[in-house]
Order: structure tokens, then sequence, then C-alpha cells
């Protein structure tokens, strides 16, 4: 109220100050998704380029140089559930080059929109706290950092996966049939990124099925009416439609993962060290996620849905069907988490959670070192054979690249044309075979040019005493039987490179 004061016939009116308003530089009018997602992108982007890639980043590399028609070719035989990727991952070098930094920028992305995406979901189901502290959560676990700087679909599932959940939170809340259309588009989206991220609609089923017994004591007809069952079921079977044949195409395809190993009890209880890629920061993220799970049964249904179906499901077809259990086929799990951990953070005064976000940050930081270093990916170091081979090449020398591995493409990718000695098993084209490793000679001695003194020899692994045990064995009869000796071997990170001599 104004206060009014009469003196000498004046009315003098004194008007009240105004409210105070929240300055324009106050944290908190900054969007909580915008921190998250900027924190996310920053982290992952911070020497993104450094590590040498690894046999799946070199896969990307070899088919995103391919036109769309030479992919076709090639998925026929390989790779269709990245068929939707690596034509993105075409024109992405088409438009920015094959550099390392270039390479990995779409997963960073992909990962800062995640980031993004987790704390908005964590403002809508629970608030601004929450979405906040389970973004910054998100951001610093190792495993984030790992995809968001890998050459792969990872990252990007991660993102559809929350886009996904996001979508199906606002069309549950305020139920629109364009919202339910959106939703069903982002089935196909998440679809299209993995075959095997469809299982987090195991988790979205979840959630909608709690909000449908939830409302049981409302009149029969009103609650049938009002339930959210029919439009999401009908949205999935819509996006499940669309996605089919692609799906239909992977699934033939699966002797592709035939080298995972059965699951036993020993894998299964280090689950949370696989899947954040560190025991510790695993365990404090899983401890703070069960204390929210009391604090909003709706949010929990979802969150805990995220973070736990899938891995289910997984195990599940693991020993039913077929070992699957690997940890970056369910990396979107990882975001739920993050949100339980975040509710739990967020009924905490400061002084607990500085000191929980503080712990998370020291735990993850040998971890988030470690993944940027040239080996971080943890395989072979091709830059380093690419670099022996560069000081110590003189012209008339050959090449012979151990299988395993994908040498060639790792070695050729860091040795400059004019340094790179004759790679004398190569009796095709990739490209034409429809393969992303090349055809090679199976007879070896016939391939090789009799006055070739000098062949580099690769092999994966400490092969010093045995530096040609990666060849076949035509291949090593030929060093044997030409009289070739080893010259020099050098050790490098996961490989031996050797120069023998005739």
């Amino acid at each position: 109220m104004s206060a009014v004061t009469v003196a000498e016939e004046r009315v003098v009116v004194h008007d009240d100050p105004p409210p105070a308003r929240r300055s324009r530089l106050d944290p908190r009018s900054i969007p909580a998704w915008l921190v998250a997602g900027l924190v996310t992108g920053i982290v992952c982007l911070l020497r993104a380029g450094s590590p040498v890639p690894w046999r799946d980043e070199l896969a990307t590399l070899i088919a995103a140089q391919r036109s769309f028609s030479e992919q076709l070719h090639m998925e026929h035989n390989l790779d269709a559930v990245f068929a939707v990727y690596y034509a993105f991952m075409h024109v992405w070098t088409e438009v920015f080059g094959i550099s390392m930094l270039s390479l990995r920028l779409p997963s960073v992305l992909a990962m800062a929109v995640a980031g993004g995406l987790v704390a908005r979901i964590g403002q809508d189901l629970y608030d601004r706290r929450t979405g906040l502290f389970a973004g910054l959560i998100f951001a610093v676990i190792p495993a984030v950092t790992r995809y968001g700087q890998e050459i792969r679909v990872y990252a990007a599932v991660v993102a559809f996966t929350l886009l996904s959940s996001w979508l199906l939170i606002r069309a549950v809340q305020r139920p629109r049939w364009t919202r339910w259309v959106a939703y069903a588009g982002s089935v196909v989206l998440v679809g299209a990124g993995h075959i095997f991220a469809l299982t987090v609609l195991s988790a979205h089923a979840a959630y909608v099925l709690f909000g449908f017994f939830a409302e049981r004591k409302r009149p029969l007809l009103t609650w049938i009416r009002e339930s959210r069952v029919p439009a999401w079921t009908a949205s999935v079977a819509g996006g499940i439609v669309v996605i089919a044949p692609l799906a239909y195409v992977s699934m033939k395809q699966s002797g592709q993962v035939a080298w995972i190993p059965e699951l036993n009890w020993d894998t299964g209880q280090v689950w949370h060290e696989q899947l954040f890629m560190d025991g510790a920061v695993g365990g404090l993220v899983v401890v703070l996620a069960l204390l929210a799970v009391n604090r909003k049964w709706s949010a929990t249904a979802l969150c805990l849905g995220i973070a736990v179906l899938p891995l289910l499901v997984l195990a599940v077809m693991s020993i039913a069907v077929s070992p699957l259990w690997m940890m970056r086929y369910v990396l979107f799990t990882i975001p739920g988490w993050a949100l339980l951990a975040g509710a739990a953070l967020a009924r905490l005064h400061r002084v607990p959670v500085a000191a929980a976000l503080g712990a998370l940050l020291l735990f993850s930081l040998p971890q988030q070192i470690t993944l940027r270093g040239v080996n971080g990916h943890d395989d072979i170091d091709h830059q380093a054979i690419a670099a022996i081979i560069a000081d110590h090449v003189i012209p008339g020398d050959a090449v012979m690249y151990t299988p395993r591995g994908r040498f060639r493409e790792g070695v050729e990718y860091y040795l400059p044309a004019d340094k790179r000695p004759d790679d004398i098993l190569v009796s095709g084209s990739a490209v034409e075979a429809g393969r992303l490793e090349v055809p090679e000679c199976i007879n070896a001695p016939s391939c090789v040019d009799p006055r070739v003194v000098r062949i580099w020899v690769t092999c994966y692994g400490d092969c010093l005493d045995n530096p040609a045990v990666g060849l076949h064995m035509p291949a090593r009869s030929m060093l044997k039987n030409g009289r070739f000796h080893v010259r020099q071997s050098w050790r490098v990170y996961r490989a031996t490179v050797t120069l023998y001599q005739r």
C-alpha cells in the first residue's frame, strides 16, 4: 500500500519500493538444460581428436567414404544396423572432412544434446534442481566422455532415446494427436539409431502403465476413455512398422555379434563398472539413485525403467537367445541413473550436494584423463606404427598387414601416401566385394615380386618372439622360404611392427 501523509491541505504520496527483481546475471535464470548441455559438450569436446581410433571407429571411417549405393551394397552383407548412421557420416565427411576431431564432432554434439535433455526431463518430472544436478552428474560420467568421443552411433542413440522419452512425457501430461505422432516419429529414430535401443520401450511401457493403474479410482468409463495406453500402443506400433524392414535385415546379420562372450555371474556382477566405465563412479551414482526411488512414483517409474529394464531385457536375450551383453548397446540407460541420482541430491542442502558432486568428479578424474590420451580408446596405436614406417621406409619396401585389428586402414590413415610401402597382399576392391576389409591374396608367394628385399609386418599384441604369427600360413611360409629375416622390431601399444629383410 502507498503511504499517504496529509499536511497543510497537501497530499504527499510516498510510493512503495518496487518488488525486488532477479538479476539478469542470476545463474538461476539460466535454463538448466542449457547449463547441462554446455557442460556435457565441453567435457566431451576436450581433446576429442587426440585418441587413436579403435577398429570399430575405423569401420565408420571406411563406410563414410563410400557413396550411398556402395554403402547399400555393403549393408546387404554386414552392418545394416548402422545404415542410417553411415549415410549421415558420408554427408558429414563430404562437408567437414575426415580429421579425427571432425569425425568425432557429431558424437560430441549428440552427447551435448543428451545432457540438455537429461536436465529437461529432470525438470519436467521433478524440478529445476533435479534437472540441473542430473545433467551435471551425466556430464562427468566417464562412459559419456568415451562414447561422446567415438566415431560410432552410440552417443546419437542416447540422444534419440532421451528425445523419445521427453516426447512421451509431453504426450502423457497433455495428450494431443500431434504429440503422439511426434513420439511415434521418435520411435523410428531410436530404431534407426540401433535396433537394441528399442528396448527403451520397456521403460516407456512401465511409465504409461503406471499412470494407467494410478488413476484406477476414477469412474470406469472415464478411466478407460482418458487412458494413454491406446494412444501409446498405436504410436509404438506405427513406429515399429516403419522400422521393421531395417530390423529384419539387421537380425539376419546376427552372426556379426557371434564373438560376444556368454553372460555369466562374474560378468553380471560388475555391470556398473562396465556401464559407467569406472566402478567407483558407477557405485556412487547407483547408490544415490536408489535413495530417490520413493520420491515421486510416476517419475520413478520412468527413470528407474530407463535405468534397469533395458539391462534386464538384454540379460534375458543373452541367456535365452544369443550372447548380447555389451554395455554400449544399453548406454542409454545411464541417463536413468543420472536422473534418479539428481533427484536424490535435489533434496539435500548445499554442503552434502557439493560433497557428492565433488566425490563424483574426483572418482571420475583418473579415467577422464586416461580416455583423452593417445591410447585412450585402448586399441592398436596405428599412429605410432605409421610414424615408425615413415621414419624408416625406403622406395621398394612392401608391407603385409595382419588381418586382425584393421591395421591397413589405421596405418594408412596416418601414413602419407608417399611413405606407404607396397601393400602386396591386396587382390581386389573392398568396395566391389561389399566388405569393410579388402580381399587378400590367398597364395602369398605368387603375389610377391621376387625383387622385393624388405617387407614390413604388423602383429596384434606382443609378437617380438614371433613377429609373423598373425599372418596367414602362406604369408608366413613365404617369409621363411624367401629367406627373409628380422632386421628390427618395434613394440607399440597393443601391437608389434617388424621389418624383414631378404
